[in-house]
């Protein structure tokens, strides 16, 4: 009796393990239709992973570019401005010198030629001149991370 359990039950063994070998290997079994719809739902989600990070990178470098044309019109604005009041300050010096018997006593010594306003303005354009620099630098890298 021992011996016909036996031979049942590895009979039965060998039946599972060549039966469980055909499902894995048939392309038109429900486990092969498994296997398929699984990679093809992977691969979906992968494309769809990598065209968010594509055009998010994108939208970035757009608008890095965008800000920096702002902030390059804006500098540009700002020195036309100095220019402008510079010149206005020449042509009223030059006009004003002109006048006989206009005398005026300096009240303070003004050692270096520039007062307060004008350091202030030079170190507005400096700044904004780095921060153009910094942004351009950026936006000029490359952004494919393959």
């Amino acid at each position: 009796m021992l011996k016909k359990s036996l031979i049942v039950l590895i009979t039965l063994c060998f039946l599972l393990m060549f039966s469980t070998c055909v499902f894995a290997t048939d392309n038109n079994s429900m486990v092969g239709n498994i296997l398929s719809d699984t990679k093809n739902t992977i691969s979906n989600g992968a494309n769809a992973i990598r065209d968010t990070f594509n055009s998010g990178a994108n939208n970035l470098k757009n608008t890095t570019e965008n800000a920096g044309n702002t902030i390059q019109n804006g500098v540009d604005g700002i020195g036309n401005t100095v220019q402008n009041v510079s010149n206005t300050a020449i042509n009223d010096v030059t006009n004003s010198s002109d006048n006989a018997g206009y005398t005026a006593t300096k009240t303070a010594q003004n050692t270096d030629g520039m007062n307060s306003n004008t350091w202030m303005w030079i170190i507005i354009i400096v700044a904004a001149v780095v921060i153009i620099g910094a942004i351009w630098y950026y936006a000029s890298q490359p952004h494919d991370r393959d």
